[in-house]
Parts: C-alpha cells; sequence; structure tokens
C-alpha cells in the first residue's frame, strides 16, 4: 500500500502521527524532507488472518479473469475471488515453482501455464471444471497432479509435454479428454477408476494406466498400495493397513485434518 508524494507543512506532523498509530499492521516509513516539505511512502505487507494481502499490481484480475501474474515469488497463491485462469495468465514464466488456485476458480484458460519450465506443484481445488487446451504444455517439472473430481473437460494438449509427469489421477466425472491430452508424457501412468472415461482413452492411445479402489469406508482412495486421495471428514486420520506409500497431493484441501495415525510401514 502506497500513500504517495503527500505534501504535510511541519505543523501538521502530529496528525499524521496519531493516523500512523491507529494502524493494525507493521509499517516502515521513508522520509524524505525538502526545507519544510515532507514526502511520505508507506509500504506495507500485511496478513488477515491466512488471506494474503497483494501489492497492487502483482496481479492483473479483470472481471473475475486472472489476465496475468506480475509477480517475482516462485511460490504463488492465486487471490480468492478469482473466476478464471485467463489464457496466457502465466505462459512461460520460469520463475514459479508452486501455485494455489483458489476455490472459486472454475476453469483454466489456454495455455495459461504453457512452458513454465520449473513448475512442480499445482493446488487445483474442487471447484474447476474445465481444463482448457495447452494449460499445462511443455510444464517439465510437473510430477504429480490430482484432478479434482469437478472436473469435467481435459481439453487438447492439456498436459502436452510434461515429460517429468508420472502420475495423474483423473476421476470418473471427466467425461471429454481432447486429442493429445498427455502427448509427450513419456513416465506417465494414469490412475482412474476401471470403466470410466479415462480408462477408455488411456486404451485407446496406448497410455499406461492402474486402477484406483475406495476402501470399505469409502476416505480412501488407493492404487497399489498408494495412497491417492483422502475423501473423508475426519479431523483424525487413521490411514488403512495396506497403505505403504502416500501420495503428494493426498490431503490437497484437507486443512481440517489434525491427526494423521499409519497403521503399517510407511
Amino acid at each position: 500500500i502506497c500513500i504517495a508524494s503527500t505534501k504535510f507543512g511541519t505543523q501538521k506532523l502530529p496528525f499524521l502521527k496519531t493516523f500512523l498509530k491507529s494502524l493494525s499492521f507493521k509499517w516502515v516509513i521513508s522520509v524524505l524532507s525538502y526545507a519544510n516539505t515532507c514526502i511520505f511512502c508507506i509500504f506495507c505487507v500485511f496478513f488477515i488472518g491466512n488471506t494474503r494481502v497483494y501489492a497492487e499490481d502483482e496481479f492483473d484480475i479483470q472481471d473475475g479473469v486472472l489476465i496475468s501474474y506480475n509477480g517475482v515469488s516462485a511460490q504463488v497463491i492465486v487471490p480468492d475471488g478469482v473466476d478464471k485462469i485467463g489464457n496466457n495468465a502465466f505462459f512461460e514464466n520460469t520463475v514459479i515453482t508452486s501455485v494455489s488456485i483458489p476455490n472459486s476458480a472454475v476453469s483454466i484458460g489456454d495455455y495459461a501455464f504453457s512452458g513454465c519450465l520449473n513448475l512442480n506443484e499445482v493446488l487445483m481445488p474442487q471447484s474447476v471444471i474445465d481444463i482448457y487446451k495447452n494449460a499445462f504444455e511443455n510444464c517439465a517439472n510437473l510430477k504429480d497432479i490430482i484432478i479434482p473430481e469437478s472436473v469435467l473437460r481435459i481439453d487438447n494438449s492439456a498436459f502436452k509435454g510434461c515429460e517429468g509427469l508420472e502420475t495423474l489421477f483423473i476421476p470418473d466425472n471427466v467425461t471429454t479428454i481432447g486429442i493429445d491430452a498427455f502427448s509427450g508424457c513419456l513416465n506417465l501412468t494414469i490412475s482412474c477408476y476401471e470403466n470410466s472415461f479415462a480408462h477408455l482413452y488411456a486404451e485407446l492411445y496406448g497410455l499406461d494406466y492402474i486402477f484406483v479402489t475406495n476402501d470399505s469406508s469409502g476416505d480412501f482412495l488407493i492404487a497399489n498400495n498408494v495412497l491417492i486421495k483422502y475423501l473423508g471428514t475426519h479431523i483424525d486420520v487413521f490411514i488403512p493397513s495396506e497403505v505403504t506409500a502416500v501420495g503428494g497431493n493426498a490431503f490437497l484441501n484437507c486443512d481440517f485434518v489434525k491427526t494423521i495415525t499409519f497403521q503399517s510401514e510407511i
């Protein structure tokens, strides 16, 4: 936040001092004095609860669409209220390594993260419905990602050229997967339900796949003894004894969980 180049006579300073004391966040003041004039610039970064307040020019957001990211942070938390990650929003950004998409977002646009060579983690919420064409094309360091149950469409070339992508869970709600969606994903194994659209797609295009199953409680999504996703609502979680490994995003959006107990050696 910047109070820019405001002119005060020296007799007015007590008023500004009172104003500054009323602020509830940490502040830094840079004062440049020119005779009887003071120029005050206040630069603040503060937090309210868990919500980050961003610099005004860090995100270009128009009518709920994230047009572009102009920040320099490698770990990006997209602000709440964004409805769509716009076309080319992060195109060929080689700085970012992780992105957290808010629960308000319903789609990820064309080429949104295309060419983000160092991107290795994407936290995608249960609100996303559409992943449009070339959205994650050539994200070479993206290794595993969970497609939320809300997603219906994975468009053409969405993950094309993601050479490092090893595991990808596709829920049975997905009914559209475009041409070349996973072309060039040389190390990819798709996790999916038997007879789902993803299963049929994998067979049609000769992709490696494994079937996921739900445990008896319905709280755990498991594939080859790997916990792919926790689906429950308990704050104290007891991992089934059959689980010998836990996927990277298994507890994505599970902030309510307080304790996790393993019943077998991991």
